[in-house]
């Protein structure tokens, strides 16, 4: 999952350097972000929170039992997808304005945006049938080849972007670009099906796929997207705005969001890809569950606070070095670092939305996590309005994303007021503290007494406070 996320900065980095913030770079991250945006309800999480468990259950009960389930899964996506991506393709002159009214009156880049968006639209199609068929390979246990899987379509990119830099004008090499996204796609979905034959799971497409436990499956992957579209349509909602703004506003919106998913994978993602098994074997123990939802609050919190501190401090250093090549010039960078340092606020809400999201969908209140996803998406369009309209520009739009965020934990009180937050209120003030420490020990301390300084009292306190928590646990009884 980090491999992903890295391999994605350097896919971020290259582009940057290549394209700069033009407006071929903002219109390529409009048309590129939809079907991106469109993977909340045909694949990642909506599918591996669907199909995984029940996949697992009937390959434990009989590997032959797997087999008829996941070819009608397939078959289901195959023509719902495809049905979605015809009709894209037919209103593309309607569905783009909508994506970037900003772009209406400019005809060069309204018509560039449609032509790029009917060569990507079919990307969501391949990513939809690659996660499922990835599940395959979770349900075998191979965990390796998910993030293998969704490194493959920033490799071809890089590689594209790399070899055709220097032989094509900007305008030719973004139609380059967009075609190998669509290659990587083809590819990716070639290798898991020669993967799932190896492995004695056949995919063929069957017509009688609308059976009882494909109805179940849609219902379910159905309300797992829309407990978690609003972390998704947070950043379109700011992409639609931005693009009324001046050209390359979109490209550095884009970029912080690459840098903020890219910390809170560093914590968000790994504790969510335990959350739903660990959830499931305490289902019934209510104090299990509890102590579950403490856990997971509390530590995902002190993390991305930790994480929020330091970006924050390292905003301007952390973006030079990574986009600070080419055509994007000192001044982007300088902009970029600024609108990071307002966005970062907004990292532990996200983290918390994200694992309070799955938490609630595992112990059967999705409602809370649907309602949560409508306040934050409600809360971004009114307050990106107020924003631009007050004149703060794409500063505004990462205001309005991190004030969303919020709104959207607010919506969970009815989990967060189980939690005990005397104890997780220590230690995340002490985690802070220790975080400034370690950045200004790094920065004006010879480096290898700084690594000695940081790690020994990281040790001892750390320690000491596991020690009182577990003192804690023993006095209360639980």
């Amino acid at each position: 999952m980090f491999a992903s996320r890295y391999v994605g900065i350097i896919k971020d980095a290259l582009f940057a350097s290549t394209f700069g913030a033009t407006y071929l770079a903002d219109v390529f991250m409009v048309a590129f972000r939809f079907p991106q945006m469109l993977r909340v309800f045909f694949a990642d999480w909506t599918v591996y929170g669907t199909l995984v468990p029940e996949l697992s259950k009937a390959y434990n009960d009989h590997p032959d039992k797997a087999k008829p389930l996941l070819q009608g899964y397939f078959s289901f996506m195959l023509v719902l997808v495809s049905s979605l991506i015809v009709c894209g393709e037919l209103f593309a002159p309607y569905i783009t304005p909508f994506l970037a009214p900003g772009f209406a009156d400019d005809p060069i880049r309204s018509n560039l945006l449609i032509d790029l968006f009917r060569i990507l639209l079919p990307i969501i199609l391949f990513v939809s049938l690659g996660t499922t068929l990835v599940s395959v390979q979770n349900v075998l246990q191979r965990f390796w080849i998910q993030p293998s899987y969704r490194c493959g379509q920033d490799i071809v990119l890089i590689t594209i972007i790399f070899s055709f830099r220097n032989f094509f004008e900007p305008y030719q090499l973004i139609h380059w670009v967009a075609w190998g996204a669509m290659l990587s796609g083809i590819l990716q979905v070639s290798v898991m099906i020669f993967l799932c034959y190896k492995d004695n799971f056949p995919i063929r497409f069957i017509r009688s796929f609308w059976t009882k436990e494909t109805k179940t499956l849609a219902l379910k992957m159905i309300k797992t997207a829309f407990a978690s579209f609003g972390l998704y349509m947070l950043t379109f909602v700011g992409v639609m705005f931005a693009s009324m703004l001046a050209p390359g506003q979109i490209t550095y919106l884009l970029c912080v969001d690459r840098l903020i998913l890219v910390a809170v994978d560093a914590f968000g993602g790994a504790i969510s890809t335990i959350l739903l098994t660990y959830v499931g074997k305490s289902l019934g123990n209510e104090k299990k569950l509890r102590l579950l939802l403490e856990d997971i609050v509390l530590v995902s919190l002190q993390m991305s606070l930790v994480a929020a501190v330091l970006v924050f401090l390292a905003a301007p250093y952390l973006v030079k070095i990574l986009y600070g090549y080419g055509r994007f010039s000192s001044e982007d960078c300088l902009y970029v670092a600024q609108i990071l340092q307002y966005a970062v606020w907004g990292m532990p809400a996200f983290a918390l939305t994200r694992m309070l999201s799955l938490y609630s969908i595992s112990i059967q209140k999705s409602g809370i996590a649907c309602t949560a996803s409508i306040v934050s998406v409600v809360v971004s369009v009114c307050a990106n309005y107020w924003f631009l309209n007050h004149g703060y520009g794409c500063i505004g739009v990462a205001l309005s994303t991190a004030i969303a965020l919020w709104s959207g934990v607010l919506c969970y009180a009815p989990l967060l007021y189980r939690i005990r937050w005397q104890f997780g209120m220590l230690t995340m003030l002490w985690n802070t503290i220790h975080a400034l420490l370690g950045y200004l020990l790094w920065l004006y301390i010879p480096i290898n007494m700084a690594m000695g300084i940081t790690l020994t009292s990281y040790f001892i306190a750390g320690k000491y406070l596991r020690i009182l928590r577990i003192g804690q646990e023993r006095v209360l009884g639980v």
